[in-house]
């Protein structure tokens, strides 16, 4: 074990399925879906929310490099963007950087579609849009209890200026009838606190979407270094634990003026010029400050997931992840896997959706086959996604097998194409 993480006490939100087309290399419409099929193995990977329904805490994408993996972490991102910057001079900027499949007339020139369906508040919501990148053609909002699934109503429909809205928002019709095609009518209900828009944006804000450059885990790493609480005890003797647990010598974190970081003030800008590593002088024995921009990268990394995954399993949130096993060990890689998948440490349904390519946790002993999805691009460019739960054995009815071995036959190409350099060699 590594270290302890705050546990949790029930469910929160959890992401039901992203749906996507005409972006980047996805050209029709693609689907990652977190909803857990009938299958037996490993039922606490996956977390219950009534009677008949389960969704799976972790899902990893697999593919060759170009294959489409972070583009499906991209397509979500653009979504939250065009969401989180809607009112903020018109959209204009996050609309133009629509980057559609480009290797078709129509598609270059057409529209994209984003769309995701998740629980908060014991409700489930489908909130999603059309654009291009000059203006939202179609934009919705529908909202069911999760528990009784009844019908979806509708909060707003929107399609080429015209509307279809709930009793509750007819009384604003001045204002969204009047307003900019460019923007997105949720973020305009969430400025005068309708309460759906509201919960809707507080989701997406919530949602973590990092990708793997050094900068962004700089200052991913800077801003929940200022957030955590280190004058709770038991926050505090959790980090020191995971310190010395994961053995990287480090003793204790401080900032530039030497104070502890029970009151550090001073990481409140996006650099990590200011934190200091503690490590034990091996003459003196006495502990001596050191940047921690010295640390390695996988260091780095590793304490920023730290703080980034401990808030998420306190809070019940999702997260995504891009290239999630650069520069750690694998050892380090399957215990923050086994962290989302357990129920002791993951009790409030908290997410986390990765690209990777180191093959430790492809495995049957760890994984579930609706965990394991694929990217795969075709000759022509364009890329599809699927899990390993939908691949047929030999084109035969048969699905793969709960106890084959993954990893290998994914090395074999037994599941979808694989890189061919071996004329290269020789």
């Amino acid at each position: 074990m590594f270290f302890a993480i705050l546990l949790a006490l029930e469910v929160s939100d959890i992401l039901i399925l992203f749906i996507f087309d005409n972006f980047k290399s996805y050209n029709s419409e693609t689907c990652l879906d977190l909803t857990a099929t009938a299958i037996s193995e490993h039922k606490s990977n996956i977390k219950s929310t009534n009677e008949h329904e389960a969704y799976n805490k972790f899902l990893s994408i697999w593919g060759s490099n170009a294959s489409g993996k972070s583009n499906v972490l991209n397509a979500f991102s653009f979504m939250k963007q065009l969401i989180l910057s809607s009112l903020i001079c018109t959209n204009e900027g996050t609309l133009s950087a629509l980057n559609r499949f480009q290797y078709s007339k129509k598609s270059r020139n057409g529209k994209s579609m984003f769309e995701v369906r998740f629980i908060s508040d014991n409700n489930e919501y489908q909130y999603g849009f059309i654009c291009n990148n000059k203006v939202i053609y179609e934009e919705w909002l529908y909202k069911r209890n999760n528990n009784f699934k009844s019908k979806f109503d509708i909060i707003f429909v929107r399609v080429n200026g015209k509307f279809k809205v709930s009793d509750d928002l007819k009384k604003f019709e001045q204002l969204y009838l009047n307003f900019n095609q460019k923007g997105l009518i949720i973020t305009l209900l969430d400025k005068i606190n309708f309460l759906d828009a509201t919960i809707v944006l507080k989701w997406f804000t919530e949602t973590e979407i990092i990708f793997s450059s050094d900068k962004i885990f700089d200052t991913y790493l800077s801003r929940k270094f200022h957030d955590f609480e280190f004058d709770k005890v038991k926050d505090n003797k959790l980090l020191w634990k995971f310190l010395k647990e994961a053995n990287f010598g480090i003793e204790g974190i401080t900032t530039q003026n030497g104070s502890s970081v029970v009151n550090n003030s001073n990481v409140l800008n996006n650099e990590i010029t200011d934190i200091y590593t503690l490590h034990r002088n091996l003459d003196t024995k006495s502990l001596e400050e050191y940047p921690l921009l010295n640390e390695s990268k996988g260091t780095i990394k590793i304490l920023t997931l730290y703080f980034l995954l401990n808030d998420a399993l306190r809070n019940g949130r999702t997260v995504f992840i891009d290239e999630f096993d650069n520069n750690m060990h694998p050892l380090i890689i399957s215990y923050f896997v086994k962290l989302f998948i357990s129920d002791i440490s993951n009790t409030k349904g908290a997410q986390l959706i990765i690209t990777a390519q180191d093959l430790t946790i492809m495995s049957k002993d760890i994984l579930r086959r609706d965990q394991i999805w694929f990217a795969q691009k075709d000759n022509s460019g364009e890329s599809s996604l699927f899990p390993l739960i939908s691949i047929r054995k030999d084109e035969k009815v048969e699905k793969i097998r709960k106890d084959a071995s993954y990893s290998k036959d994914y090395l074999n190409g037994k599941y979808t194409t694989i890189p061919d350099i071996s004329s290269t060699t020789k």
